[in-house]
């Protein structure tokens, strides 16, 4: 009898045991245990670590170069506005023969002296020595026109005059618009003619191998802005992409474009390369 309440209680004795032994084996061996229960800080729901969460990875978006964008209209504007130089009989700041060319390009040109509302449509504007004439600042809804046709991707270029260079309204509108290149208030000579051959990179004055310019403006340039420098090293051209869409170029001589010297040195590929946009 003694024998058998020991059997029986051995066996009881090891069939807990055994059921200790595989509840013990579920809750620790059970690899879906810890995640469903929520588990560990950063394990199944963490996801800080990666990119999407991160505000320096895909949050990011400011931090690198702007985009260039080649606006698709089909016209150039010269605009005479805001105290800009009207053109003069000896050719100085008439633009007939950059016209016939912007012409042979495919591109129309129009000429305002008052800014249009819609200037998305044009691919270049050429803002002529405002300021020249007498100083009409720009108002912020005038800069804004400006500064949606170039993130269209219109270009706009300031054409500078000895009588404009320095002038605070166009410091102004420089600064509103994102561009840190400055008319310095210096210049050449009257009249006197220069030949510059230190010429950048950039699209405009890309295999070019020299500009005829007289009595430029000269530039203080933002860092990689200079485009054309004289024999002095002194900058009389930038370009800049201050924001996503199109190009701003300060260029020191309106007479670069215009039909007194258009056909000086490799002015007219200059011209050419301006509305092209390339």
């Amino acid at each position: 009898m003694a024998v058998a309440v020991e059997a029986d209680v051995a066996g009881r004795r090891l069939a807990v045991g055994w059921v200790l032994a595989m509840l013990t084996g579920a809750l620790v061996g059970t690899p879906g245990c810890t995640a469903s229960g929520g588990g560990e800080p950063g394990a199944a729901g963490d996801g800080g670590d990666g990119g999407a969460t991160d505000g320096g990875a895909n949050g990011d978006g400011g931090q690198g170069a702007p985009e260039l964008v080649i606006s698709s209209g089909d016209r150039v504007l010269v605009y005479t506005g805001h105290g800009g130089m009207a053109p003069q009989g000896s050719g100085k700041a008439r633009f007939d023969t950059a016209d016939a060319r912007f012409q042979a390009l495919g591109y129309n040109t129009h000429y305002r002296d008052v800014l249009p509302d819609d200037l998305a449509i044009y691919r270049l504007v050429l803002l002529v020595a405002p300021g020249s004439s007498q100083p009409v600042p720009f108002t912020d809804d005038e800069v804004a026109r400006l500064e949606a046709a170039r993130a269209v991707g219109s270009r706009l270029a300031i054409l500078g005059d000895p009588s404009m260079c320095g002038a605070p309204e166009v410091d102004a509108l420089l600064a509103a618009l994102g561009v840190d290149s400055r008319f310095t208030g210096d210049g050449a000579d009257e009249n006197q003619v220069i030949v510059a051959t230190d010429l950048g990179t950039q699209q405009p004055v890309a295999g070019l191998a020299s500009l005829y310019l007289r009595d430029p403006c000269a530039i203080d340039p933002a860092a990689g802005a200079a485009m054309v420098r004289d024999d002095l090293g002194r900058t009389l051209a930038t370009i800049e992409l201050p924001a996503d869409g199109g190009e701003v170029v300060v260029l020191g001589d309106l007479e670069v474009l215009d039909d007194g010297s258009i056909d000086e040195a490799d002015n007219a590929r200059f011209a050419d390369n301006l509305a092209r946009l390339e």
